[in-house]
């Protein structure tokens, strides 16, 4: 099978993980064999990890955590110039967070034994989103994405669900997503899809979305493939608050396109701008705000799925 890296996050499962990261470990060689172990220490650590462990020669790097996690080794696959660092090497990952909507798009649950399984096979290939956003400081970035990357409310819930306790567990997702409710309006925004405006004026939400879910289980992109070699582009139009959560169910059982006033689309190329500060989403990650760029990478990844 080659070798195999494990990249974990210590701090994920609100901490739990980082007690049972020998339990992980013991039960990774036992069905992988021989297997290499780094532990984060900080935001983007996994990135740096995943970089080092596929220069040394690695065939499978596996996540160990959280949708945030499994963004930070995905970003380890690419170099700085966006071109595959081992473009044969896989991609698995062990769902240890508090949302795990990734996994959600291939109906997966938690199970430790499963995961290793899967982490065995070939590995299917998968696409991967590339976006250039405005970080906070106000440089360019560019940054690579496996699950959504979305502007509007859900970067405003990020900025929220991110300063509240995991403790909380799913419910976490809840609590902060009611505070970005309450702290949120909606945006002038200007969508383009392949060169054509798209959608022009007042949004909540706009999405370039490779999987289904974001949020903790709301599939707010329902046609997203991770490999037909395009992004669901889903943009709400400018409800408040109340509207909002008056469709909310809609976005948990997938039936969001039937609210009114909603667009979608599929292209490979997504621009989107505002007047306003209008904050991301990236896998579940608040890295800056618009005018950002969302391409897609066709069948760039090998993911264990």
């Amino acid at each position: 099978m080659g070798r195999t890296a494990l990249i974990i996050n210590p701090h994920s499962a609100n901490g739990s993980t980082a007690r049972e990261v020998d339990t992980i470990t013991a039960r990774a060689r036992a069905v992988l064999g021989e297997v290499e172990v780094r532990q984060t220490q900080a935001m983007g650590h996994a990135t740096q990890l995943t970089a080092e462990v596929l220069d040394a020669g690695c065939d499978c790097v596996i996540a160990v955590g959280g949708d945030g996690t499994n963004n930070e080794v995905v970003n380890g696959f690419f170099k700085d110039d966006g071109t595959p660092r081992a473009p044969n090497a896989r991609f698995g990952f062990l769902p240890r967070g508090t949302g795990g909507d990734f996994r959600r798009s291939f109906g997966l649950g938690k199970e430790l034994e499963a995961a290793l399984e899967r982490a065995k096979g070939p590995g299917s290939p998968t696409d991967a989103g590339m976006v250039e956003f405005t970080a906070h400081d106000g440089t360019r970035k560019h940054r690579a994405f496996i699950n959504i990357a979305s502007a509007g409310l859900s970067g405003t819930v990020d900025k929220m669900v991110n300063s509240t306790s995991k403790a909380l567990g799913p419910a976490a997702f809840f609590v902060g997503s009611l505070k970005g409710l309450i702290a949120f309006h909606p945006h002038d925004m200007t969508v383009k899809v392949d060169g054509q405006v798209f959608h022009q004026g007042m949004a909540a939400l706009c999405t370039a979305a490779n999987g289904k879910f974001f949020g903790g289980g709301m599939q707010v992109a329902p046609g997203a493939e991770v490999d037909d070699g395009l992004l669901e582009v889903v943009c709400l139009p400018g409800w408040g608050s109340l509207r909002f959560v008056a469709e909310s169910l809609k976005l948990y059982a997938g039936d969001i396109r039937k609210a009114a006033g909603v667009k979608v689309t599929r292209g490979k190329r997504v621009e989107m701008e505002s007047p306003e500060e209008v904050l991301m989403d990236i896998d579940g990650e608040q890295p800056g705000r618009l005018p950002a760029v969302f391409t897609i990478r066709e069948k760039m990844l090998r993911v264990c799925r």
